[in-house]
């Protein structure tokens, strides 16, 4: 495939999902998503903590689509919401003092 189609495609998914396309934002994320898993497992040490950041990054992501400036920037927008995510996580456990 040439890479300018694979550009192309990824900007129609990208101007899809701004417009509420739930399909197309799944496949903007889909190449993101084991790292972004490793990510939260690594912020939050517990694998169910990490599935529920990864759960709540998603729902963000559907709210915060509009806000994608390019296709080279979904990486980057992806990965900050995941961290808010999961600083948010972390913030509402309770202190083991």
């Amino acid at each position: 495939m040439n890479p300018f189609d694979e550009q192309c495609d990824m900007r129609a998914l990208l101007q899809a999902a701004r417009r509420g396309d739930e399909q197309a934002l799944a496949c903007l994320l889909e190449p993101h998503w084991c790292t972004l898993k490793l990510f939260c497992g690594l912020m939050l040490g517990d694998a169910d903590a990490a599935q529920q950041a990864l759960t709540e990054t998603a729902r963000a992501a559907r709210s915060e689509v509009a806000a994608v400036e390019s296709v080279v920037a979904v990486r980057m927008w992806i990965h900050r919401i995941a961290a808010r995510v999961c600083v948010q996580a972390i913030a509402r456990r309770p202190n083991r003092g």
